[in-house]
């Protein structure tokens, strides 16, 4: 753990995680959001501002926690007030799909800049959300030591991203999104699907999405394919037929269900599951 003294701006979900884990240690000095103590629930311990220019407590470190669209612009409000109120020493952006150079403005007058970012989702807090997870860092090799620090205060695991990452980031962002987001919204879809036909999602869903998530966890780390079955995996166009004439008639879910059924097809195809013909009659269904 560092010696670190944080100030955080911004308290989205990712801003509040990482604010949140800092004042239970006591390395938190203040925050900036329009949201009020109470809705935050913090000490007096830490100062709550509205605006960056009311800054005046010096932190080691800040936190930029706002959207991807705002981070240079938070940027040009703290290169505004630095040079009079010193008010740290780093900066960074959780940014997964930005690069670090949003906060050159920052660099310029002698700021170290890192860009470091939580493989997560912060959907739902928890004390251990960030218990070692990946974070992607980018920074300077100089800087390296100050990313660990960093990342360490809050239990999480450095990664340095090479060059190549860095130059197209957004592909390095986009294992996230797919990982979490899309994993959640086709659940999503799932409970949906058993709250229309007034099925206990609760009963249904959760062993067969523990035992899949289980297979794909054990198959990701004997580093092998996802174990995919069902009626894609056999190239069952009959019962994939019947699947999309089912969802049409009751007039919810046939579209988002041809769209995964040509995902699924076209990976499957890819690992040589299914045959170019299989393929074919499927992706036939997706022109009904």
């Amino acid at each position: 753990m560092s010696n670190f003294s944080y100030g955080v701006i911004g308290l989205g979900k990712v801003g509040y995680a990482f604010s949140r884990n800092l004042a239970t240690m006591g390395k938190l000095r203040w925050v900036v959001t329009s949201k009020s103590r109470s809705e935050i629930g913090y000490s007096e311990c830490v100062v709550v501002y509205k605006t960056i220019e009311e800054i005046s407590i010096p932190v080691d470190v800040i936190a930029i926690a706002v959207s991807d669209a705002s981070i240079q612009s938070v940027a040009e409000k703290l290169k505004s007030i630095l040079p009079e109120k010193k008010i740290c020493q780093v900066a960074f952006h959780f940014s997964g799909a930005l690069n670090i150079n949003l906060l050159d403005e920052l660099r310029n007058i002698g700021v170290k800049t890192l860009a470091l970012h939580p493989m997560q989702t912060f959907g739902v807090y928890r004390e251990d959300i960030f218990d070692s997870i990946f974070w992607g860092v980018e920074c300077l090799e100089s800087d390296r030591s100050i990313a660990e620090e960093i990342i360490s205060d809050v239990g999480g695991k450095a990664y340095f991203l090479d060059e190549a990452i860095v130059k197209n980031k957004a592909s390095y962002h986009v294992i996230g999104v797919t990982a979490a987001n899309f994993l959640q919204g086709i659940i999503e879809f799932s409970r949906l699907l058993c709250e229309k036909q007034n099925l206990p999602a609760d009963t249904l869903l959760i062993p067969i999405l523990q035992t899949a998530f289980d297979n794909s966890l054990k198959a990701i780390k004997e580093s092998r394919n996802v174990p995919i079955t069902g009626p894609v995996a056999r190239g069952d166009v009959e019962v994939l037929h019947k699947h999309v004439d089912s969802l049409s008639n009751k007039g919810f879910g046939d579209i988002e269900y041809k769209l995964l059924v040509q995902f699924l097809s076209k990976l499957l195809f890819e690992q040589g599951k299914i045959s170019h013909n299989e393929l074919n009659k499927i992706l036939e269904i997706i022109l009904l």
